[in-house]
């Protein structure tokens, strides 16, 4: 199942799973598997409410100790020590504040890790939570380790992160797409003044996604840090025309003169294959006082750590110094990983980023039976053109086993 996300009212961890129930995640199986994290002091809020005549499902988190809807506090306020007042469900500002224990990281981790959950719910809740705590931590100076977490905001907060997760892996999601992301505008009130909306700590959040962001007409804080740390985690931008085949809401807390309701509908793809592209970066560095040795290095490093592809080009610079030029292609998510690996293992003091789109061919792999064993064919089409080559690291094995060449091997596969 692939989903599609429209934000027109934002996002929060709320109406994202009241969105997933309403497209047909049973409530008590949610709340049997949020059970499994043995935390208390909480009752689920789940109902059928009215947004503006869109019949949509209700989720929320209700604290016993505060006998009224929780809202799930939202970060800035309840996460650390001197944020911004906000509630995390109903995108809106109250300015209540609550003393309590405080959690960091590793104490949710335990909490997480200790439950039986499923491996995929606890390892993308973890991620949702350290985009939050990654986010707090360059907000304040401080190491993700010491970013403290409330007691209170933590406890729904958790639930936001493992009910989406449980949801998603109940409906066995395969993609989720997002569309038209609208932030609001206006201000939100912080411990040391007002600041526009998104507070800091969504917006170091969505800085890491690649979404663009819209202006709503609603005056008001939209996207939260859970939504947008679910934004991160699972989602990423529609790049095709698709086909709607079943659409569910999520209500959100406020009323605002658009309907407060996250849009999620299942959707198939329609691939357009007269422009298949893709995003991709290119960072360059001249450097004129490297070793080859130290190059090397690099390149096998940087291969290791995800990137597309790494290459140099040899060049002249300044007083007529020979030098290399050297180039790493990389996707998004990993522009500013690669930028430090290049800093950290280099001598460069600064790095071009350069965005392309790139035609792709569609790739496969079959395992074939041959009179060496298994090998595996890479199989590439592109409307109405095909190759296949076989996988480089297998023939050379075979050719290392065989004493032969691996145009020897190659030979006898076709």
């Amino acid at each position: 199942m692939d989903l599609l996300l429209e934000c027109y009212p934002g996002i929060s961890g709320n109406m994202f799973i009241g969105a997933l129930l309403d497209l047909g995640v049973p409530f008590e199986y949610l709340k049997n598997e949020i059970d499994k994290l043995n935390i208390h002091g909480y009752e689920l809020v789940y109902k059928k409410v009215d947004k503006l005549g869109i019949d949509s499902t209700y989720f929320n988190v209700k604290l016993l100790e505060d006998e009224h809807e929780h809202e799930n506090l939202y970060e800035d306020e309840v996460h650390t020590h001197e944020h911004c007042h906000h509630h995390e469900h109903d995108q809106d500002n109250h300015g209540h504040h609550h003393s309590h224990v405080h959690r960091n990281l590793n104490d949710i981790k335990k909490i997480i890790n200790g439950s039986d959950l499923s491996d995929y719910v606890k390892e993308n809740s973890l991620k949702i939570f350290e985009y939050i705590a990654r986010a707090e931590s360059k907000i304040h100076g401080k190491s993700i380790d010491e970013v403290h977490f409330h007691e209170v905001g933590a406890i729904d907060s958790i639930i936001d992160a493992v009910g989406a997760s449980v949801c998603l892996e109940y409906l066995k999601v395969n993609t989720i797409y997002a569309s038209n992301i609208y932030k609001g505008h206006g201000f939100v009130n912080c411990a040391h003044g007002l600041f526009p909306v998104p507070a800091p700590a969504t917006l170091e959040i969505l800085n890491e996604t690649p979404f663009e962001l819209k202006q709503s007409v609603v005056e008001s804080e939209l996207i939260t840090p859970t939504g947008a740390a679910i934004l991160a985690t699972f989602a990423k931008p529609l790049m095709s025309s698709y086909k709607s085949i079943k659409t569910s809401y999520g209500a959100g807390t406020k009323d605002f003169e658009i309907p407060n309701v996250l849009r999620i509908s299942e959707i198939e793809l329609k691939e357009n294959k007269n422009k298949k592209t893709n995003e991709i970066f290119l960072l360059e560095t001249n450097l004129d006082d490297i070793s080859g040795e130290d190059l090397g290095f690099f390149m096998e490093l940087c291969m290791n750590e995800g990137a597309l592809d790494v290459f140099y080009t040899p060049i002249y610079m300044k007083k007529n110094r020979p030098a290399y030029k050297l180039s790493v292609i990389t996707k998004r998510t990993n522009v500013k990983s690669m930028a430090k690996l290049i800093f950290k293992h280099t001598t460069s003091i600064g790095v071009r980023i350069s965005k392309y789109r790139r035609f792709e061919m569609d790739r496969s792999f079959e395992d074939i039976d041959t009179k060496y064993g298994k090998v595996t064919k890479k199989i590439l089409k592109y409307e109405d053109l095909e190759k296949e080559s076989y996988e480089y690291e297998d023939l050379k094995k075979i050719a290392t086993e065989n004493n032969i060449s691996i145009e020897e091997v190659r030979s006898n596969l076709k």
